[in-house]
This record gives structure tokens, sequence and C-alpha cells, in this order.
């Protein structure tokens, strides 16, 4: 017998360190910036910012050659999410983009959850092969995840003490012409 895998759903997991004084930088964000709350159940997700406006250019420059590997493409919008215990983001998409970015601050503890686009489809198939509906995405401060933006995901109840922050973005692929 040969098993293998068709038409599967990208995604990257970016390994790096977190930049020195972004920590920093996201605490003061969320201090100075107002919160908007589209898919964050409690905690902190900023207003949409387009491009990388506001964004200081020291970060805006790694995240940009972190991405380099990627057809041509331009941000579409950014904004920033903090969770604290108990604070969660339900299941969301990114209409009208083609990536969706986390650029995680802290650890996220395994609290991503990306959903196979086919998972409410193939339920009874998928419980009795044993294959989970979703993948769980484990990241470290510093670490960038990339998938596509059409593609259910939430983020689970945070259980730490300490905050969940990361920075989010959309991107565009660019005309090839």
């Amino acid at each position: 017998m040969h098993h293998t895998k068709i038409f599967e759903t990208p995604l990257w997991l970016i390994e790096g360190d977190l930049p020195k004084g972004m920590y920093d930088w996201s605490r003061e964000y969320e201090k100075d910036t107002p919160s908007r709350g589209a898919s964050n159940r409690g905690g902190y997700q900023s207003i949409d910012k387009t491009g990388l406006d506001d964004i200081p250019f020291e970060y805006t420059d790694i995240l940009r050659e972190r991405l380099l590997f990627l057809p041509r493409f331009h941000f579409s919008n950014w904004w920033l999410n903090v969770n604290y215990k108990g604070d969660y983001n339900v299941v969301h998409t990114h209409p009208m983009t083609h990536l969706a970015v986390i650029w995680y601050m802290t650890d996220n503890h395994g609290l991503l959850h990306i959903r196979d686009p086919l998972g409410h489809m193939r339920w009874e198939l998928y419980d009795r092969l044993g294959i989970e509906p979703y993948k769980v995405v484990n990241a470290t401060a510093g670490d960038i995840v990339i998938f596509p933006s059409d593609i259910e995901h939430s983020v689970e109840p945070h259980q730490m003490d300490t905050p969940r922050i990361c920075l989010s973005t959309n991107l565009i692929l660019d005309n090839p012409n």
C-alpha cells in the first residue's frame, strides 16, 4: 500500500529571535492605541493600519527580510493582538487577502489552531481514520507563522499569567506581470 497526501495547505513557521525592543514597543503601542475588538474575546486588538504604518522601520525591515522567499507581495494591513489570561480569538478568516502572517512577541503556547478547510465535510471520515481536522501551531517569541488567509483559524483561551502578544498582518500577492 502507498499513502500520499493531496491538495495540501501550505503553512510556514519561520523561526527567529525577537528583535531587541519589540516587546517593549508592543506594550507601549497597546497603551497608546485604542482597541477595536474584532476576532478577540477579551484582551486587546488594535485598530487596523494599512501598509506597515506606525511600526518602527527596524522591525519592518526584519519582517520584509524574513519574507523574501515569497512571491512579490505588498502588506495590506496589520494589527497588534494581546491576550491575557482567559482571552481568546474566535474562528475567523482574513477575506480579500492572500496570506495571513503572525509574528510572535511571546511564546504562543500551542494556542493557534488552523482548521482543515475540508474538515467539516469529512468529519466522520477523519474521526474513523484518527485524523485531526485542525493543526496546532506551536511558536516561540520571534517566530513568524504564515498560511493562506482564507483558512479558518482560532486562538484557544490563554492560560498564563503573562500576556500572549503577536503582530498580525495580511499580504496580497502582486500581479506577476
